[in-house]
Protein backbone atom coordinates (compact mmCIF):
# COMPACT_ATOMS: atom_id res chain seq x y z
CA UNK A 1 0.00 0.00 0.00
CA UNK A 2 1.49 3.26 -0.96
CA UNK A 3 2.10 5.86 1.38
CA UNK A 4 -0.03 9.22 1.83
CA UNK A 5 0.55 12.73 1.81
CA UNK A 6 -0.84 15.43 1.90
CA UNK A 7 0.20 18.88 0.11
CA UNK A 8 -2.01 21.53 1.52
CA UNK A 9 -1.35 23.79 -1.36
CA UNK A 10 -0.76 22.88 -4.93
CA UNK A 11 -1.79 26.21 -6.66
CA UNK A 12 0.92 28.66 -5.73
CA UNK A 13 3.82 28.75 -7.79
CA UNK A 14 5.33 27.04 -5.25
CA UNK A 15 2.60 24.56 -4.83
CA UNK A 16 2.62 23.44 -8.05
CA UNK A 17 5.76 22.54 -8.49
CA UNK A 18 6.20 20.87 -5.39
CA UNK A 19 3.15 18.95 -6.75
CA UNK A 20 4.75 18.30 -9.81
CA UNK A 21 7.73 16.40 -8.17
CA UNK A 22 5.71 14.36 -5.84
CA UNK A 23 3.31 13.51 -8.17
CA UNK A 24 6.30 11.86 -9.95
CA UNK A 25 6.91 9.09 -6.87
CA UNK A 26 5.12 6.40 -5.86
CA UNK A 27 3.20 8.18 -2.85
CA UNK A 28 -0.64 8.84 -2.99
CA UNK A 29 -0.83 12.72 -3.03
CA UNK A 30 -3.51 14.38 -1.60
CA UNK A 31 -4.05 17.78 -2.99
CA UNK A 32 -7.46 19.67 -1.70
CA UNK A 33 -9.15 21.85 -4.32
CA UNK A 34 -9.73 25.38 -3.60
CA UNK A 35 -12.65 25.62 -1.43
CA UNK A 36 -12.55 22.43 -0.47
CA UNK A 37 -11.60 23.25 3.57
CA UNK A 38 -11.42 26.56 5.10
CA UNK A 39 -8.09 25.97 6.44
CA UNK A 40 -8.77 27.69 9.86
CA UNK A 41 -11.77 25.95 10.82
CA UNK A 42 -10.27 23.47 13.61
CA UNK A 43 -13.06 21.08 13.40
CA UNK A 44 -12.86 20.92 9.78
CA UNK A 45 -9.26 20.22 9.48
CA UNK A 46 -9.38 17.60 12.24
CA UNK A 47 -12.41 15.75 10.20
CA UNK A 48 -10.47 16.14 6.79
CA UNK A 49 -7.64 14.68 8.44
CA UNK A 50 -9.29 11.49 9.81
CA UNK A 51 -11.23 11.06 6.27
CA UNK A 52 -7.96 11.16 4.45
CA UNK A 53 -5.82 9.61 6.98
CA UNK A 54 -2.48 11.17 5.61
CA UNK A 55 1.16 9.58 6.75
CA UNK A 56 2.58 13.20 6.54
CA UNK A 57 1.43 16.69 5.99
CA UNK A 58 3.42 19.51 4.20
CA UNK A 59 2.01 22.58 4.88
CA UNK A 60 2.90 25.04 1.77
CA UNK A 61 -0.14 27.22 2.88
CA UNK A 62 2.36 30.68 3.96
CA UNK A 63 2.71 30.40 -0.29
CA UNK A 64 -1.23 30.40 -1.23
CA UNK A 65 -2.14 33.02 -4.12
CA UNK A 66 -4.28 34.68 -1.51
CA UNK A 67 -3.91 38.53 -0.98
CA UNK A 68 -1.37 38.93 1.20
CA UNK A 69 -3.37 40.30 4.20
CA UNK A 70 -5.66 36.96 3.75
CA UNK A 71 -2.87 34.57 3.36
CA UNK A 72 -0.82 35.90 6.83
CA UNK A 73 -4.24 35.40 8.82
CA UNK A 74 -4.35 31.63 7.26
CA UNK A 75 -0.56 31.36 7.48
CA UNK A 76 -0.68 31.59 11.48
CA UNK A 77 -4.34 30.13 12.05
CA UNK A 78 -3.99 27.49 9.56
CA UNK A 79 -0.24 26.47 11.60
CA UNK A 80 -2.52 25.98 14.53
CA UNK A 81 -5.40 23.59 12.87
CA UNK A 82 -3.26 21.25 11.13
CA UNK A 83 -0.38 21.36 13.99
CA UNK A 84 -3.41 20.23 16.56
CA UNK A 85 -5.44 17.76 14.27
CA UNK A 86 -2.05 16.12 13.29
CA UNK A 87 -1.02 16.25 16.80
CA UNK A 88 -4.56 13.87 17.45
CA UNK A 89 -3.89 11.73 14.84
CA UNK A 90 -0.36 11.21 15.80
CA UNK A 91 0.51 12.47 11.98
CA UNK A 92 4.10 14.15 11.45
CA UNK A 93 4.10 17.67 9.00
CA UNK A 94 6.31 19.27 7.47
CA UNK A 95 5.79 22.86 7.82
CA UNK A 96 7.27 25.38 5.15
CA UNK A 97 8.38 28.70 6.08
CA UNK A 98 10.46 31.54 5.11
CA UNK A 99 13.89 33.41 6.07
CA UNK A 100 11.72 36.20 6.50
CA UNK A 101 11.32 35.39 10.20
CA UNK A 102 14.94 37.06 10.57
CA UNK A 103 15.58 40.70 10.59
CA UNK A 104 18.02 40.34 7.92
CA UNK A 105 21.14 41.84 9.87
CA UNK A 106 23.25 38.81 9.90
CA UNK A 107 26.50 38.99 7.96
CA UNK A 108 26.67 35.04 7.79
CA UNK A 109 24.36 32.48 7.28
CA UNK A 110 21.56 31.78 9.67
CA UNK A 111 21.65 28.71 11.71
CA UNK A 112 19.22 26.84 12.56
CA UNK A 113 19.70 27.96 16.45
CA UNK A 114 19.24 31.81 15.65
CA UNK A 115 16.70 33.60 17.28
CA UNK A 116 13.98 34.82 14.54
CA UNK A 117 13.31 38.53 15.09
CA UNK A 118 11.33 39.70 11.97
CA UNK A 119 10.69 43.04 11.27
CA UNK A 120 7.30 43.11 8.69
CA UNK A 121 4.11 41.94 8.90
CA UNK A 122 4.17 38.87 6.93
CA UNK A 123 7.56 38.16 8.67
CA UNK A 124 5.43 38.16 12.28
CA UNK A 125 2.94 35.93 10.70
CA UNK A 126 5.64 33.30 9.39
CA UNK A 127 7.20 33.60 13.12
CA UNK A 128 3.73 32.98 14.63
CA UNK A 129 2.68 29.96 12.36
CA UNK A 130 6.33 28.29 13.54
CA UNK A 131 5.85 28.72 17.19
CA UNK A 132 1.96 27.44 16.80
CA UNK A 133 4.15 24.35 15.13
CA UNK A 134 6.04 23.91 17.77
CA UNK A 135 3.36 23.99 20.46
CA UNK A 136 0.87 21.93 19.61
CA UNK A 137 3.32 18.95 17.34
CA UNK A 138 5.53 17.19 18.48
CA UNK A 139 7.20 15.72 15.49
CA UNK A 140 7.06 17.97 12.79
CA UNK A 141 10.14 20.02 10.91
CA UNK A 142 9.99 23.30 10.24
CA UNK A 143 11.90 24.02 6.54
CA UNK A 144 12.67 27.95 6.34
CA UNK A 145 13.43 28.98 2.64
CA UNK A 146 15.70 31.50 1.36
CA UNK A 147 14.67 33.74 -1.88
CA UNK A 148 12.47 30.76 -4.28
CA UNK A 149 12.99 31.19 -7.85
CA UNK A 150 11.26 29.49 -10.92
CA UNK A 151 9.68 30.19 -14.56
CA UNK A 152 6.37 30.60 -12.73
CA UNK A 153 4.99 32.93 -10.58
CA UNK A 154 6.16 36.57 -8.82
CA UNK A 155 10.13 35.94 -8.15
CA UNK A 156 12.89 37.24 -8.51
CA UNK A 157 13.92 35.56 -11.33
CA UNK A 158 10.41 36.35 -13.32
CA UNK A 159 10.54 39.82 -12.34
CA UNK A 160 14.04 40.30 -13.80
CA UNK A 161 13.63 38.85 -16.69
CA UNK A 162 10.96 40.49 -17.20
CA UNK A 163 11.89 43.79 -17.02
CA UNK A 164 15.53 43.38 -18.75
CA UNK A 165 13.58 41.34 -21.42
CA UNK A 166 11.28 44.17 -21.73
CA UNK A 167 13.73 46.96 -22.21
CA UNK A 168 13.37 48.26 -18.90
CA UNK A 169 16.18 49.29 -16.10
CA UNK A 170 16.40 47.59 -13.12
CA UNK A 171 17.38 48.82 -10.30
CA UNK A 172 19.35 46.12 -7.74
CA UNK A 173 20.84 45.73 -4.39
CA UNK A 174 24.62 44.72 -3.87
CA UNK A 175 24.27 44.77 -0.24
CA UNK A 176 20.97 42.42 -0.52
CA UNK A 177 22.12 38.77 -0.16
CA UNK A 178 20.23 35.58 -0.54
CA UNK A 179 20.59 32.17 -2.08
CA UNK A 180 18.39 31.65 -4.84
CA UNK A 181 16.57 28.17 -4.85
CA UNK A 182 14.38 26.68 -7.12
CA UNK A 183 10.89 25.47 -5.83
CA UNK A 184 11.70 21.99 -7.95
CA UNK A 185 14.54 21.71 -5.61
CA UNK A 186 12.21 22.25 -2.87
CA UNK A 187 10.67 19.36 -4.03
CA UNK A 188 13.57 17.24 -4.44
CA UNK A 189 14.09 17.74 -0.42
CA UNK A 190 11.02 17.30 0.57
CA UNK A 191 11.28 13.95 -1.07
CA UNK A 192 14.34 13.11 0.55
CA UNK A 193 13.19 13.99 3.86
CA UNK A 194 9.46 12.00 3.32
CA UNK A 195 11.25 8.76 2.49
CA UNK A 196 13.64 8.74 5.17
CA UNK A 197 11.01 9.29 7.84
CA UNK A 198 8.90 6.87 6.44
CA UNK A 199 11.74 4.79 7.10
CA UNK A 200 12.07 5.51 10.56
CA UNK A 201 13.94 8.97 10.60
CA UNK A 202 13.31 10.59 14.12
CA UNK A 203 14.93 14.07 13.46
CA UNK A 204 12.44 17.07 14.04
CA UNK A 205 12.32 20.79 14.38
CA UNK A 206 14.08 23.54 13.02
CA UNK A 207 15.62 23.22 9.20
CA UNK A 208 17.01 25.30 6.50
CA UNK A 209 17.49 24.77 2.78
CA UNK A 210 18.87 27.21 0.30
CA UNK A 211 20.49 26.91 -2.55
CA UNK A 212 24.68 26.16 -2.10
CA UNK A 213 25.30 30.09 -3.76
CA UNK A 214 24.81 32.59 -1.91
CA UNK A 215 24.65 36.18 -3.72
CA UNK A 216 23.59 39.33 -4.13
CA UNK A 217 20.43 40.74 -5.91
CA UNK A 218 22.63 42.57 -8.36
CA UNK A 219 24.76 39.25 -8.91
CA UNK A 220 21.88 37.56 -9.80
CA UNK A 221 20.89 40.22 -12.05
CA UNK A 222 23.99 39.96 -14.10
CA UNK A 223 24.30 36.51 -14.75
CA UNK A 224 20.26 36.85 -15.93
CA UNK A 225 21.27 39.41 -18.40
CA UNK A 226 24.00 37.37 -19.53
CA UNK A 227 22.22 34.78 -20.19
CA UNK A 228 19.51 36.83 -22.12
CA UNK A 229 22.12 38.55 -24.51
CA UNK A 230 23.21 35.31 -25.02
CA UNK A 231 19.61 34.55 -26.50
CA UNK A 232 19.78 37.94 -28.11
CA UNK A 233 16.94 38.79 -26.17
CA UNK A 234 18.52 41.53 -23.96
CA UNK A 235 17.08 45.34 -23.92
CA UNK A 236 17.17 46.43 -20.56
CA UNK A 237 20.45 47.46 -18.15
CA UNK A 238 20.77 47.17 -14.48
CA UNK A 239 21.06 50.25 -12.01
CA UNK A 240 22.88 49.13 -8.80
CA UNK A 241 21.54 50.85 -5.84
CA UNK A 242 21.73 50.67 -2.28
CA UNK A 243 19.11 48.36 -0.66
CA UNK A 244 16.20 50.52 0.83
CA UNK A 245 14.32 47.24 2.73
CA UNK A 246 15.07 46.70 5.82
CA UNK A 247 16.09 42.88 5.53
CA UNK A 248 19.51 42.87 3.69
CA UNK A 249 20.58 39.07 4.32
CA UNK A 250 18.55 35.95 3.59
CA UNK A 251 21.53 33.73 3.02
CA UNK A 252 20.61 30.31 5.79
CA UNK A 253 22.53 27.47 6.47
CA UNK A 254 21.69 24.52 5.38
CA UNK A 255 23.56 22.66 8.08
CA UNK A 256 20.56 20.60 9.94
CA UNK A 257 19.58 19.08 6.57
CA UNK A 258 23.29 18.17 5.84
CA UNK A 259 23.38 16.19 9.20
CA UNK A 260 20.25 14.87 9.66
CA UNK A 261 19.34 13.71 6.13
CA UNK A 262 22.40 13.85 4.32
CA UNK A 263 20.82 16.59 2.06
CA UNK A 264 23.14 18.84 -0.29
CA UNK A 265 22.61 22.01 -1.07
CA UNK A 266 22.57 22.75 -5.02
CA UNK A 267 24.07 25.40 -7.38
CA UNK A 268 21.16 27.72 -9.09
CA UNK A 269 23.60 28.39 -11.54
CA UNK A 270 22.70 25.29 -12.99
CA UNK A 271 19.15 25.16 -13.80
CA UNK A 272 18.81 28.96 -14.77
CA UNK A 273 19.36 28.77 -18.58
CA UNK A 274 16.51 26.58 -18.84
CA UNK A 275 14.30 28.67 -16.46
CA UNK A 276 15.01 31.69 -18.40
CA UNK A 277 14.20 29.93 -21.48
CA UNK A 278 10.79 27.99 -20.08
CA UNK A 279 9.85 31.72 -18.64
CA UNK A 280 10.32 33.33 -22.28
CA UNK A 281 8.54 30.66 -23.91
CA UNK A 282 5.74 31.00 -21.41
CA UNK A 283 5.39 34.36 -21.93
CA UNK A 284 5.46 33.84 -25.61
CA UNK A 285 2.60 31.51 -25.40
CA UNK A 286 0.51 33.77 -23.32
CA UNK A 287 1.16 36.85 -25.83
CA UNK A 288 0.56 34.83 -28.61
CA UNK A 289 -3.30 33.62 -27.49
CA UNK A 290 -4.06 37.09 -26.05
Amino acid sequence: MAYKLLLTDAHSPLGMALSHVLEQETFTLVQPQPGDLVWNDAKAVDAYLREQQPDIVINSLAWSPAPARQRQTLTVSAAKSLAQACAALEVCAIHLSSHQVFGGENKTAYDESDQPAPVDVGGRALWRAEKAVAQFLPRHIILRLSWLIGARGDNLLTALVGQLSGGQRVSVAPNKRGAPTFMTDVGRVLVAMVKQILCGADNWGVMHYTSGDPCSEADFARHLAKLLEQRGQLYGDIEEVDAVEPVTSAVLSGRRCLENFGIQSRTWRQGLASAVGAYLAERETLSSNG
